[in-house]
């Protein structure tokens, strides 16, 4: 008896059709991804989150390392770069928004960052704020050397973005995210939200970015 072969139009076919099952499975496999990033990052945040308001409680006050008076410099973010240390020992001291988000990482979780992404002015800082030593948050695996950071990675940001963190240091339960016609309101002590997998600053707010590449994908705390 003959042996059957393959020919190779329907060796071909297989090839094609795998290729087809390839290609609608792997969009699947991305956004399984995607939706996994994003349930860390809810959680990550909500402990932050969780974090602050136990500081509160254990200190009577937010950690406020700063001096800052309301919620106008979010931790995290980078185009704020004039806050100023009102901490015995660092008086007059200049820190961007992003060394002020590692400081206070450190302050939490009662672990330094020995060298801190941003610069080595916010290096070894966990002392700072915390008298009694409680860490509030436990420190990732890569704390030490990433910090506390969103777990999406984006193209300018392949170690993860910092989280945007607006506090409410004037203690009127009120925060104010974005700014003119489309900003919003978070009644709370703590406003946190994720620039999400595409590393676009949206304010966190639903209409922020056009559909598509540029789509609103930032993750809040409230509102959820």
């Amino acid at each position: 008896m003959k042996k059957q072969r393959f020919t190779l139009i329907e060796l071909l076919t297989v090839i094609a059709i795998i290729a087809v099952l390839m290609g609608l499975l792997l969009p699947a496999i991305g956004k399984i991804k995607e939706a996994g990033k994003k349930t860390k990052a809810k959680a990550q945040m909500k402990s932050l989150e969780l974090a602050i308001k136990n500081y509160e409680a254990t200190y009577g006050v937010l950690p406020n390392l700063f001096g800052e008076t309301d919620d106008t410099y979010p931790l995290g973010d980078p185009t704020d770069n004039n806050y100023t240390s009102h901490i015995s020992g660092y008086t007059g001291t200049a820190y961007s928004s992003i060394e002020a988000y590692d400081i206070l990482m450190q302050v939490l979780a009662k672990v330094d960052l020995a060298n801190p992404p941003a610069t080595a002015q916010s290096a070894n800082k966990s002392g700072m704020g915390n008298d009694r030593n409680i860490p509030f948050i436990d420190a990732p695996a890569k704390f030490i050397t990433d910090g506390y950071r969103d777990p999406f990675a984006t193209t300018a940001n392949p170690t993860g973005s910092r989280y945007i963190i607006k506090i409410d240091f004037n203690y009127d339960n009120v925060i104010t995210v974005g700014s003119g016609a489309s900003a919003i309101t978070v009644h709370g002590s703590t406003a946190i939200y994720s620039c999400g997998v595409n590393g676009n600053d949206n304010k966190g707010l639903s209409n922020g970015g056009a559909s598509g590449i540029n789509r609103n994908d930032d993750i809040t705390t409230w509102g959820e």
